[in-house]
């Protein structure tokens, strides 16, 4: 996990996962780089062939990863893969008129210049994609907001995009 100086007890929820993962993890400092910052700490420190961001307290369900390096392996032109997603608030239940059905038609395939007319959509929440490509493109761009949006337009500008039409992601929102 990296943590980019959060004033809250994010550290030490990190660490405390840490202590008790079934699979090795790695807690990092970014110190206070923003999420683009962030995200270029733990792209530098990771060692596998595919990169999945999990945010903040959005949760994956069992099978996402697995499904997602299944279409990987199907397809090796893909350069990113994402799913569909359901809205949950604080506790965990599902959120009504908030989930991926009403963004535009998922991309997929040669999508450049869909989700540039806004007419195709990666749900970027629910991305994976392959680390040494996002490498070759130099990272996220620390001088650009929206780290989510760049990376994709990078991403899709290189090779095709791959969609697995199934909810594997919950979006946790909070209400304000």
């Amino acid at each position: 996990g990296v943590d980019d100086g959060s004033s809250d007890d994010s550290l030490e929820r990190l660490q405390e996962l840490q202590a008790v993962s079934p699979f090795p993890m790695r807690v990092l400092g970014s110190g206070h780089r923003g999420v683009s910052g962030a995200m270029n700490v733990g792209l530098g420190d990771a060692q596998g062939d595919l990169i999945s961001i999990l945010h903040a307290d959005d949760r994956y369900a069992p099978t996402k990863v697995e499904a997602q390096v299944a279409l990987f392996m199907e397809d090796p032109a893909f350069v990113l893969v994402h799913c569909e997603y359901q809205a949950i608030d604080a506790g965990g239940a599902a959120l009504a008129g908030i989930d991926s059905s009403l963004d535009p038609r998922p991309a997929k395939g040669d999508a450049l210049r869909d989700i540039l007319l806004l007419r195709a959509d990666v749900r970027s929440m629910t991305m994976m994609y392959r680390r040494d490509v996002m490498v070759a493109l130099g990272g996220y761009d620390e001088g650009l907001p929206s780290e989510d949006w760049q990376s994709i337009l990078r991403l899709c500008r290189v090779g095709p995009i791959g969609h697995v039409p199934r909810r594997l992601v919950d979006r946790r929102v909070h209400q304000r």
